[in-house]
C-alpha cells in the first residue's frame, strides 16, 4: 500500500507519468473501469449473466475491497477536508457525518499517484454497483457508504470526480433499502464556507429550524 506515496508533481493529464509502475496501475484501474461497467445498459438475460460472472469475480478478488481500501488510505478530497477543518460542529450524541469525517482526518493524507487515480477508484465501485446488491453489501460492510457520499464534489486533480461519485451513489442505493436507511441517518452538525464564496462577500451559516445550511450575503446594504 505505501509504493503509492509520490514526490513528484502530479502528471498534467491522465495518461502516460512516465514512471513504469504508475502506468501500469493507472492502465489497470482503467481497464477495471471497463470491466466493471460491462453492459451496465443492456438488459438481455445472457448479457445480465455474464455480467454477474464478471462482478462476482472481481469480488473474489477483493477488487472492490482493495479500491476501498485506497479510498480510505487517501483520506477525504481536498474540498472536504478543507471543510472539516474549519467546521463547528454542535453538541450531540448521534454518530453523525462529521463523526465519520474526523475518523479520515487522522489517517495519514496520500499523495496521488497521477491525476485521476481518486476517480478510478470511485468509477470501478460505482460501475460493479450497478444492478448487484452483492456489491452493495459488501460496500456497506465495509463502511464505505459514507466514503463514497465523499467523492461527490468537485476536485482540481481528479476531473469529474463528482460525477463519478453521484453515479456511485445512485447506484449503491438503487433498490437497496438498507444503504438508503443508514445514509438516511446521516445529519448535518456544521458548516464551512469556501474561500471563493467568502472573497465575494458570502457566509454559509446552519440552519438550525431546517437542518441545512443557507447562504448570508454580507456585502453592505443587504
Amino acid at each position: 500500500m505505501d509504493d503509492i506515496h509520490v514526490s513528484r508533481k502530479l502528471p498534467t493529464t491522465t495518461g502516460p507519468s512516465g514512471i513504469p509502475v504508475i502506468d501500469v496501475m493507472g492502465y489497470t484501474l482503467e481497464l477495471l473501469k471497463v470491466i466493471s461497467g460491462f453492459d451496465c445498459w443492456d438488459s438481455k438475460l445472457d448479457s445480465m449473466s455474464f455480467r454477474k460472472s464478471i462482478i462476482d469475480g472481481l469480488l473474489q478478488n477483493h477488487v472492490i475491497e482493495l479500491c476501498l481500501e485506497l479510498l480510505k488510505r487517501l483520506g477525504p478530497p481536498e474540498l472536504i477536508y478543507r471543510a472539516m477543518q474549519h467546521s463547528n460542529p454542535g453538541e450531540g450524541s448521534v454518530q453523525t457525518a462529521i463523526d465519520h469525517a474526523e475518523h479520515f482526518l487522522r489517517m495519514t493524507r496520500v499523495t496521488l499517484p497521477y491525476r485521476g487515480f481518486r476517480r478510478d477508484l470511485v468509477s470501478i465501485i460505482g460501475n460493479a454497483a450497478y444492478g448487484s446488491q452483492t456489491v452493495q453489501d459488501a460496500v456497506r460492510s465495509q463502511g464505505g457508504l459514507f466514503l463514497l457520499l465523499q467523492q461527490c464534489v468537485v476536485d482540481e486533480e481528479n476531473p469529474f470526480l463528482k460525477e463519478w461519485g453521484l453515479w456511485a451513489v445512485r447506484n449503491l442505493v438503487h433498490d437497496n433499502t438498507e444503504n438508503a436507511k443508514e445514509i438516511g441517518t446521516l445529519q448535518l452538525r456544521g458548516s464551512f464556507t469556501p474561500v471563493e464564496l467568502a472573497e465575494k462577500g458570502y457566509k454559509v451559516e446552519m440552519d438550525v429550524a431546517l437542518g441545512r445550511p443557507k447562504l448570508i450575503n454580507l456585502s453592505p446594504g443587504c
